[in-house]
């Protein structure tokens, strides 16, 4: 079985190149599969300084077209190191969804990958590390900035995805309801003034902000949220900017 010790190796060569080939990516992902991976980063056998650099490594690998083509096989070694107790392990699976999420197919030619790699990245919102969660935000984020329609199916109350927000919307985790207007409030940023107002007729957002400044049992969240929104309200149209500003008043 290939060892970390011509693992690290590997990656060192990798590094000294000006890039990551086609070709270099086949040759790694022959010497060392996606199961031996995560075998390696799961038994915590590589340098604790060097595991970033090696993730770092595969995270170049992985976006060649062949890295690109072996992550359409990976969902089960994916689902995996997004269970593992390693956050740097959980966090490169959240990566890895976020790819396998923007192949930019239309909402109706969605595949089978792209739609679990979207449900695993909403559940990864919950995770307790900041880094992994926050992966897990930009990935979704990125996806249903790229079109109204993709918006739309995050936001709708009769899809998976849309119902799966409001479930964590709901939760009785403070951290976790933050996280998800965080989402709301950077998919608003990075989708301009049609995704603003459509987060406005969502009511969503507004919905979970009114929730969140209303419970005075926990004045730290309620303050985290309006300094989120606050950010929003300077990135949207003015008739948001005033359901906004009466939401918080």
């Amino acid at each position: 079985m290939p060892t970390a010790e011509a693992l690290l190796a590997l990656c060192e060569s990798l590094d000294r190149a000006p890039s990551v080939s086609e070709q270099d990516a086949s040759s790694f992902l022959a010497q060392f599969q996606l199961d031996t991976l995560l075998q390696i980063f799961s038994a915590g056998v590589l340098p604790a300084d060097k595991v970033s650099f090696v993730q770092s490594i595969l995270s170049k690998v992985l976006s060649t077209s062949t890295g690109r083509s072996a992550l359409q096989h990976a969902q089960p070694y994916l689902d995996a190191a997004l269970q593992s107790p390693q956050p740097p392990l959980r966090r490169l699976a959240a990566e890895q969804l976020s790819s396998t999420l923007q192949q930019h197919n239309p909402l109706h030619n969605m595949n089978e990958a792209q739609q679990h790699a979207l449900m695993q990245l909403l559940h990864a919102l919950q995770d307790e590390a900041t880094a992994v969660s926050s992966c897990a935000e930009r990935g979704v984020v990125q996806w249903a900035a790229s079109s109204p329609a993709l918006t739309s199916a995050l936001l709708a109350p009769n899809t998976p995805w849309g119902m799966r927000v409001r479930e964590l919307s709901g939760s009785r985790s403070a951290s976790v309801r933050l996280r998800v207007l965080g989402l709301l409030v950077e998919l608003g940023r990075a989708g301009g003034a049609q995704v603003a107002l459509q987060l406005q007729a969502s009511g969503l957002l507004l919905d979970l902000l009114g929730r969140e400044l209303g419970d005075t049992s926990d004045p730290l969240s309620a303050l985290a949220a309006l300094n989120l929104v606050s950010e929003l309200v300077e990135h949207s149209p003015p008739g948001m900017t005033g359901t906004l500003c009466a939401a918080v008043t």
